[in-house]
């Protein structure tokens, strides 16, 4: 798995869940191994899992690592450590806009920098290329040409705007994949509860905290 540290910028939370379960003994890097088995028995379309390294605090604070499972534009964080006399769980589930990337801040660079070009005529093959790897690197992560579209410099913006639309099938799908998320973290947890004799969750408190999905 890959780590990673990046910050979700451009990203709206739309899900929250968490819970700490005394007198559970557990090792982070076995839960992630065993959540990522869970998602991985679900199938779950186009997901990615990797992992990513958020700070504690400021900028030199020291990082913590979560297990990250995104499909689409929905990324969720999982977070399982050791805390006091217990356990913590907890995930965090963000949507990001299409055109919040590295790829669409590249464009934009190569976009804004060549209207130097009249000054810089020398730039334009340079900022040419820069920006044809941006959209490159875009079209690797959409599946669709809408997506593709979405995630450029200049079009994206304008046509989410004015004529895109979300769909029953986006918040569906949005929906599933929280849902099957939700459903891996609680299957591990329950084995782990379970194995150490630890009292199990009430339905009550395996709700997650949801919001608006693709609210505009």
């Amino acid at each position: 798995m890959s780590k990673a540290t990046r910050r979700l910028r451009g990203a709206e939370l739309v899900a929250h869940w968490s819970k700490l379960f005394e007198g559970l003994e557990a090792a982070s890097l076995g839960v992630y191994v065993a959540v990522e088995e869970a998602l991985e028995r679900r199938q779950i379309p186009n997901l990615k899992v990797s992992r990513v390294r958020w700070r504690e605090g400021g900028t030199f604070s020291a990082k913590r690592e979560y297990l990250r499972a995104e499909r689409r534009q929905c990324i969720l964080d999982i977070c399982a450590a050791p805390f006091g006399s217990g356990f913590f769980f907890s995930y965090w589930l963000s949507v990001v806009r299409p055109w919040f990337t590295i790829a669409h801040f590249a464009g934009m660079a190569a976009t804004a920098a060549g209207v130097a070009w009249l000054c810089f005529p020398r730039l334009v093959i340079p900022l040419l290329v820069l920006h044809l790897v941006s959209l490159v690197a875009m079209s690797k992560e959409r599946d669709s040409l809408e997506s593709f579209l979405l995630g450029m410099t200049i079009i994206g913006p304008f046509i989410d705007l004015f004529f895109r639309r979300t769909t029953y099938f986006e918040f569906d799908t949005a929906l599933m994949f929280q849902a099957a998320s939700h459903a891996a973290l609680m299957e591990v947890i329950d084995q782990l509860t379970s194995t150490q004799g630890v009292r199990s969750m009430t339905d009550d408190e395996r709700k997650p905290i949801l919001r608006d999905f693709f609210k505009k």
